[in-house]
């Protein structure tokens, strides 16, 4: 299974001669002090400590259905995450039973009110994405109106497809500045249990095997911070910048005075999902 893993410089600069998602997260993601005290200013002064109220799960009971190319497969051993298996207590957790704990995150600045939060949401629906730009891994993260938001991994390695499909709700959003703001991660369900395994016959014959994935770059609990388009680079974290640079091609130095792409940051994963401008 592929584990999450931050991005450093000298991820960047080998991000382009890898040959799999696989390889890129298997960098070492635990950070020093010293790597900690490399972060933006920034980003310092916007996470914090403070605990926020738990929210409570909402497990996703609907099939998703196969790829438009697998028609009239056969599904089996597709481990779902439904109400009954919840009651029953082994699968209240998508990830085997076993809570996870995530770092500390915390929100600074002004609250939005209702209003100015609906509004936020409204303003900044619209598709996200995170990938390395080699590969056939990547993530879509579909942010919705009402601030709920669809995710979507996938990934492969020797003809075994490793998926995470979830849905969540964003809340308690704070105003940073005009340019940035916290957004909390109230809830986040799975439609697959964490490493189950299931395979689709095709009708060719041919098997398609699957494995259930944890999402990658955020989580139940996580503080993300969401920057505006025309940020200047400058004052941005390092991590959030490259995962722009790296998909485009383009190299460390040649970025943008300002930013040109809205975008989501986890500071706590050093991961980032970037505004759509592929179309």
């Amino acid at each position: 299974m592929m584990k999450r893993r931050s991005l450093t410089a000298v991820v960047l600069a080998a991000a382009f001669l890898l040959p799999s998602c696989s390889s890129l997260r298997s960098v070492d993601r635990s950070r020093t002090e010293d790597d900690r005290a490399g972060q933006t200013e920034q980003t310092e002064q916007i996470v914090g400590s403070v605990q926020t109220e738990p929210v409570e799960e909402t497990a996703v009971t609907e099939t998703h259905s196969q790829e438009s190319s697998v028609t009239e497969a056969t599904e089996t051993s597709a481990e779902l995450i439904t109400d009954e298996t919840r009651e029953e207590g082994s699968a209240a957790d998508p990830h085997d039973g076993q809570p996870q704990t995530y770092d500390d995150a915390a929100q600074q600045g002004e609250p939005l009110s209702d209003e100015e939060q609906s509004q936020f949401f409204a303003s900044y629906a619209d598709t996200y994405y995170m990938s390395s730009g080699v590969g056939g891994w990547g993530v879509i993260f579909t942010l919705n109106a009402d601030g709920s938001f669809d995710y979507n991994y996938h990934d492969s390695d020797f003809g075994t497809y490793y998926i995470c499909h979830a849905s969540g709700t964003l809340g308690n959003v704070c105003s940073v500045d005009d340019m940035s703001y916290t957004v909390f991660v109230a809830d986040m369900s799975y439609e697959y249990r964490v490493d189950s395994e299931w395979s689709v016959t095709d009708t060719d014959g041919s098997t398609i095997e699957y494995v259930g994935a944890d999402s990658y770059g955020i989580h139940e609990g996580d503080t993300l911070i969401f920057y505006s388009a025309g940020m200047d680079v400058s004052g941005l974290p390092f991590d959030y910048v490259t995962w722009y640079l790296m998909p485009r091609a383009i190299p460390e130095g040649e970025e943008p005075d300002v930013f040109p792409l809205s975008g989501f940051y986890n500071p706590a994963e050093g991961t980032a999902f970037i505004e759509d401008d592929y179309e």
